[in-house]
């Protein structure tokens, strides 16, 4: 018996704007070239103090707007590496894991990519990871690239 072919029509890339979520984008750049797929990339403003945005205003209206464009630069930079395929990109705000799991519900994604940071041990017990709870939550396929370990050489 043999199965049917993997139907990918719309795969979602999350990003945190870090190092260790780039690494993620070249394995969903090559799933959407492969299948002909949309690229979804999303980003999640969980915390609009967190360093990525920059300098902290003195108001939270004014924290929260520069949070947003702050992300809407961070991901037009992405738009040069995805030139190549259909994309679409998406900022929301709120929780992450849930966000997540939202927009792979709305938009029907048949496959998440998402980077693992590689965090240790004692903090994946008391914080748990993102990369893991989406991949408990999902409802489609979830591939976890592991970032900011090198390869080991086989030999």
């Amino acid at each position: 018996m043999r199965a049917a072919p993997a139907r990918i029509r719309n795969i979602l890339l999350t990003t945190d704007f870090s190092e260790s979520s780039a690494t993620a984008l070249p394995y969903a750049l090559a799933m959407a070239e492969r299948f002909g797929a949309t690229l979804y990339v999303l980003h999640v403003i969980a915390n609009p103090l967190s360093p990525r945005y920059g300098p902290v205003a003195d108001d939270y209206t004014s924290i929260v707007n520069n949070a947003r464009a702050k992300a809407r630069e961070l991901m037009a930079a992405y738009e040069a590496e995805l030139s190549a395929v259909d994309h679409r990109t998406i900022i929301r705000e709120g929780e992450v894991v849930a966000e997540i799991l939202a927009v792979s519900r709305d938009k029907q994604i048949d496959t998440i990519v998402i980077a693992s940071h590689g965090e240790g041990r004692l903090r994946h017990l008391l914080l748990g990871s993102t990369a893991r709870n989406v991949l408990l939550g999902a409802d489609c396929p979830v591939y976890i690239i592991r970032a900011g370990e090198p390869r080991r050489a086989s030999g």
